[in-house]
């Protein structure tokens, strides 16, 4: 953890509305990724990209089901604006499993490559407080991890200190905690779909306001897990598209 709208650490965590967690990734050698936010409301868990969290977002809700999906509204403003909607609003769909009393369940996970790091530096301001951790070193990543568990903090974030760092944590109304933990990791680029994959995969518009085409973007690519497994959703920047003709 590197730069912070306040002085200190103490105080940064002071004026941190825990429901609500802003943070980014990046630094002035490499560049920066989106804004995302991380939040429980009652005993569900949200976590988006500010620029996109009224299109989609990760929702892990109390039933174990979690989802990588469409807002409701935007669902409907696709019918709208003249485009195709999907037959279902999720993208992605899998059980986690049961919060455990001893231990955590891994069930999200962000990546944030420094070779994709594109976007200028976000900012916070006093009312909504922005962490940016440190970008990794090139070639290499920062993961943020999100776990479930009903242990006590004290003990298990000395169980998260053998994997990473744990940053913060959320408690549910259900007695469920969420635990953000970051750490820094090799990253292969084998993992994303080359160009080929790319031009010749199936794509759904969700938006008419696409302003240049040959503007560079940002995406996120993400796996299919089965149930009990991690969701892993990469942040890429830099990305251009190609009109089919």
């Amino acid at each position: 953890m590197a730069d912070q709208l306040l002085p200190s650490v103490e105080e940064f965590f002071s004026r941190v509305e825990r429901a609500n967690f802003r943070f980014a990734v990046g630094s002035p050698e490499f560049g920066h990724s989106a804004t995302w936010t991380a939040f429980g409301s009652g005993s569900e868990y949200y976590i988006g990209a500010r620029n996109v969290m009224g299109l989609t977002k990760i929702s892990l809700h109390s039933s174990g089901i979690c989802r990588v999906a469409l807002t409701d509204t935007q669902f409907k403003a696709l019918a709208e604006q003249g485009l195709v909607q999907p037959p279902d609003r999720a993208f992605v769909k899998w059980n986690r499993k049961p919060t455990p009393i001893i231990g955590a369940h891994h069930v999200v996970t962000v990546v944030f490559p420094t070779d994709y790091l594109k976007l200028p530096k976000p900012q916070g301001t006093v009312k909504k407080p922005l962490l940016i951790f440190d970008a990794a070193p090139a070639g290499k990543a920062v993961e943020v991890g999100f776990f479930y568990s009903r242990e006590e903090q004290w003990t298990l974030e000395a169980k998260f200190s053998r994997i990473g760092k744990a940053v913060i944590c959320t408690t549910l109304d259900n007695g469920d905690t969420v635990s953000l933990v970051t750490r820094i990791t090799d990253f292969d680029r084998s993992v994303l779909p080359s160009q080929d994959q790319m031009d010749r995969a199936r794509s759904t518009m969700l938006t008419k306001e696409l302003h240049n085409i040959d503007d560079e973007h940002t995406g996120m690519f993400w796996n299919k897990p089965d149930d009990g497994g991690t969701l892993m959703l990469i942040e890429v920047g830099g990305i251009t598209l190609r009109r089919k003709e």
